[in-house]
Parts: C-alpha cells; structure tokens; sequence
C-alpha cells in the first residue's frame, strides 16, 4: 500500500524522500556508568575518540517499529572526533528519542 507521505507498510514508514533531522548521539552510544569522565581520560583519547556528548546532522531513510511497539528510526549521520575531522558514517537503527526534525 503506498501513502501519499512514502511507502506505509505495517511495521514499517518510508518517507518518499530521506529527511533531515537531528541525532543525540548520548541516545545512541550512551557513555560508560563510570564515573569517568573527560577528566580520566587521556589526552590523546579526548582528542581523538568519538564525540558521543553532541547532536549531529543526519538523515531518516525509515522508521522501524518493534514486537514491542516501540519506533526506531532508520538514519544515515557522522561519528567524528572533537577536532570535527571527517569521521565514520553509519547506518543504522537509533531510538525515537533520540531523533528531532532538522
């Protein structure tokens, strides 16, 4: 069955086109329950590790919904470390909560 808004197969919603939206990667790749911190970490890890503390510029290419009924979105977005140097981009499933319109 197509909807006017994408592809609307039970489970699944496929926007037409894919749409910007924004990512808290706190959501995605929760840190570590130690108390840790930047401040125990080494230097060259807070200058070169992933950045999971900001949001990022993404892209919703579907939303998937689970046994559960929970929905988690289908995005394409950019690790990068602190420095901003060109990252890893992924693709994968991120929680609902962790996804705004851009």
């Amino acid at each position: 069955m197509t909807h006017k808004d994408g592809d609307w197969q039970g489970t699944r919603r496929r926007p037409d086109a894919p749409v910007p939206i924004w990512i808290k990667l706190a959501y995605v790749l929760p840190p570590s329950p130690r108390p840790r911190g930047l401040d125990g970490a080494p230097l060259r890890v807070r200058a070169a590790g992933i950045d999971i503390t900001k949001t990022v510029p993404g892209v919703l290419h579907a939303w998937h919904q689970t046994i559960t009924g929970d929905w988690w979105a289908l995005a394409t977005f950019e690790l990068t470390n602190r420095s901003g140097k060109p990252g890893i981009v992924v693709n994968q499933l991120v929680s609902a909560k962790a996804v705004r319109p851009r």
